[in-house]
């Protein structure tokens, strides 16, 4: 209740304020605009209006889907769900950042069973769900073929799902499909289902004689894969491949052996998972106009590049062994480099090598973290090799894994400080997450061996998946803690945590936590899926996470978490 609060004593003859929403009116988390209004004699009023940001005590956890509960939205025109239609089971479950959902299920009708991909919005599972794709339905524009298996599928950012299909000749006809022909990358635009997905890519392709396709994943304008080649050596027989969602045409990026920076392409390496970070993905970035994946290339000469492929297949190199290296002062050159991981805004962050005895490098402070601006895009060293570990006291930076992106030069990763048994630096207690940007500097998320947040007398013991949202809530990580502190046992001690808006640390998930009469024996989020290890699954950047829950009785469950 504003209103006993508000001071209007500068306005003369106010008779009565009001306030908009009413006094004691329930609302739901996030900002809420409040109106006061003040009232004279006369009928004249004035208004003042300002926001109030609502955050839940803790996190928000519904369990949105559950073996032997009834499908939203079965039997319902337009769903291609039907009648009575319950779960049974649920794959690695995907969100973007508009709450748009996607899975791959199984659900049983009478004594039928059917796998599907299924979406819908989060904020309205039952009046958004509906089929994208099922086992048996027809495949799209091969005539006498149907899908008969599905690895995950992918959601995009807006709203378009990708996935890779196992083929089959329909019943009764032969030809269609043989064993080097039988999978294929299928797209639905829109994500409505209803017979409006193609076939982007198929292993045995005339034109191109694809064998197999080792990593997928799925941007705004672009579906962006990783294959082997039929017919090709060794040293050629795996490339990159963007196809233009809008042009409708499909570019080799690069291949091995292809020609490049005066040497010859040895090792792509693209579209694949990140050490520490497998929940993150990333594979393909749109700042706004143009997606851009990023990649690197290890050449015949043993140099490295990292740089991006365009939504035409064009592939820039960023920053090349030898060339001039930033954050080292004159003469320092590029040694060797990490995976490279973008953001909204198209910039680059990786993990740089840099030649020892060039510039101010030596070999104690030559690896580090790089993050570029996402206005200039130019790279600034963000922490290095032998830097001091903040957070810890007499700690040293002497490994750092790849590093997640939120942009602006906000990156989060996992480091190792050097043993020292001065200041009790162990292998129990020397990893860490830790997050810098150019604003707040270096600041410690967690650290093995030190107190869990929200579990009382709980330890850290690993850090197993780390991920970074943009915007106000991150980082996002998985982690176990060690047995025998604070009552964990073998039967609770992995959980999830993220950092709310206000910057502190929540527990989201932990193994045996109850759900209503559910109890959590484990969970699946922030991992890799197969056939798409760079794309982002799990995550929002609004605050939402969407996680598989097995219960005790081997029961699965989706879970949506709304991050306070």
């Amino acid at each position: 209740d504003y209103t006993s609060q508000a001071v209007a004593n500068d306005i003369v003859g106010v008779t009565s304020i009001t306030q908009s929403p009413a006094p004691g009116t329930t609302t739901t988390a996030g900002t809420l605009s409040v109106t006061l209004t003040a009232h004279d004699a006369a009928g004249n009023t004035a208004d003042v209006s300002f926001d109030v940001t609502v955050i839940p005590t803790g996190p928000i956890k519904t369990q949105i889907a559950s073996k032997g509960s009834p499908v939203p939205g079965a039997g319902v025109s337009g769903t291609g769900i039907p009648a009575g239609a319950i779960w049974s089971s649920f794959g690695v479950p995907s969100i973007n950042d508009a709450g748009n959902a996607l899975v791959l299920a199984i659900y049983k009708a009478g004594s039928v069973s059917t796998t599907a991909i299924l979406g819908w919005n989060i904020t309205n599972m039952a009046g958004t769900i509906k089929v994208i794709a099922k086992k048996g339905d027809a495949a799209p524009g091969i005539t006498n073929a149907v899908l008969t298996a599905f690895k995950e599928p992918l959601l995009g950012p807006d709203g378009s799902v990708a996935w890779i299909a196992t083929l089959a000749n329909a019943p009764t006809t032969t030809g269609a499909v043989v064993s080097t022909n039988n999978t294929a990358i299928c797209l639905d635009a829109d994500g409505t289902g209803a017979g409006t997905a193609i076939v982007v890519a198929r292993e045995g392709s005339v034109t191109t004689n694809w064998k197999a396709f080792t990593s997928v994943a799925l941007g705004e304008h672009t579906v962006a894969f990783t294959a082997s080649l039929n017919g090709a050596t060794p040293t050629t027989d795996t490339g990159m491949w963007v196809y233009n969602r809008g042009a409708s045409t499909m570019a080799l990026a690069v291949r091995e052996g292809d020609p490049l920076l005066g040497s010859t392409v040895k090792v792509i390496a693209a579209l694949v998972s990140r050490a520490g970070s497998l929940g993150q993905g990333h594979g393909v970035e749109n700042d706004g106009s143009d997606d851009l994946i990023p990649v690197r290339v290890t050449l015949a000469d043993k140099r490295q590049a990292v740089g991006t492929v365009d939504e035409g297949g064009v592939l820039t190199s960023s920053y090349v062994s030898g060339d001039d290296a930033t954050g080292y002062g004159a003469g320092a050159k590029w040694l060797s480099f990490g995976l490279p991981t973008q953001n909204v805004a198209t910039a680059m962050a990786f993990v740089g090598t840099v030649k020892a005895l060039t510039g101010t490098a030596t070999s104690t402070n030559n690896t580090a973290i790089f993050a570029e601006d996402d206005v200039t895009f130019t790279a600034a060293r963000m922490v290095s090799k032998g830097d001091a570990a903040i957070g810890v006291t007499g700690g040293i930076f002497s490994a750092l894994k790849d590093p997640v992106s939120a942009g602006n030069r906000s990156v989060a990763f996992i480091g190792t400080m050097k043993a020292d048994t001065v200041n009790s630096i162990t292998g129990a207690n020397n990893n860490g997450i830790w997050r810098t940007d150019d604003t707040n500097g270096l600041s410690l998320v967690a650290r093995e061996g030190e107190p869990t947040s929200e579990v009382a007398g709980a330890q850290w013991k690993a850090f197993t998946s780390l991920a970074l949202p943009e915007g106000a809530r991150g980082p996002v990580f998985v982690a176990t803690m060690t047995i025998g502190t604070g009552g964990i046992t073998t039967a609770n001690d992995t959980g999830l945590w993220a950092t709310d808006r206000l910057g502190a640390l929540r527990l989201l998930l932990q193994e045996g936590d109850t759900l209503g009469a559910v109890t959590v024996k484990s969970f699946t989020v922030l991992s890799s899926v197969t056939g798409s290890p760079a794309q982002t699954r799990s995550f929002s950047s609004s605050g939402d996470v969407i996680v598989r829950a097995t219960d005790t009785t081997g029961a699965q469950h989706l879970i949506h978490i709304a991050v306070p």
